[in-house]
Parts: C-alpha cells; sequence; structure tokens
C-alpha cells in the first residue's frame, strides 16, 4: 500500500479546509446579523415637518448649477408627499 503521508487516512489532516470555510461561514453569519441590526434601525419613515425639510433641501440641491443629478434614499410614504405637495 502506498503511503500518502496521512492525506488520505482518516487523521483529520485532509479534513481541515472544509473546517475553516464553515468557520468563516459562521463568523461571517454572526457578523452580518449585527450588520442587519444597525441598519434595520437607521432605517425609519419621516414626519410631516423632516419631509418639508428633506424636499427643500432637494430642491436647494438640484437649483445649484454645480449639481448634474440629485438622489435621495429617503423614505416618505406617499401619504406625506401628497400634504407636502399640497394635494389633500
Amino acid at each position: 500500500m502506498l503511503d500518502f503521508g496521512g492525506v488520505f487516512a482518516g487523521d483529520g489532516i485532509g479534513m481541515a479546509g472544509h473546517s475553516k470555510s464553515a468557520n468563516i461561514r459562521h463568523r461571517k453569519a454572526a457578523q452580518d446579523k449585527k450588520r442587519g441590526k444597525i441598519y434595520t434601525r437607521l432605517i425609519r419613515e419621516f414626519n410631516l415637518e423632516e419631509a418639508e425639510k428633506i424636499i427643500q433641501l432637494i430642491d436647494v440641491l438640484e437649483e445649484l448649477d454645480d449639481v448634474q443629478q440629485v438622489y435621495t434614499n429617503a423614505d416618505i410614504t406617499d401619504d406625506i408627499l401628497a400634504q407636502v405637495s399640497g394635494d389633500v
């Protein structure tokens, strides 16, 4: 029988990669869970006053000559947008 230095034997030397990737996967899952909790706290809807301030800021930025595009990820509900724009 050929001796491969324990690589293919049942002593666990050949299985080190599996354990390492599993450990990385578990650590990454724990980190992602913590980050998810932080980001869900940051996401919230704005009330009427805050929405008005955000829309005014966006309007001012759009009117500047140096600004080409203005993007926002603000979560303003349709009801509040209607109130701000005066449709109600």
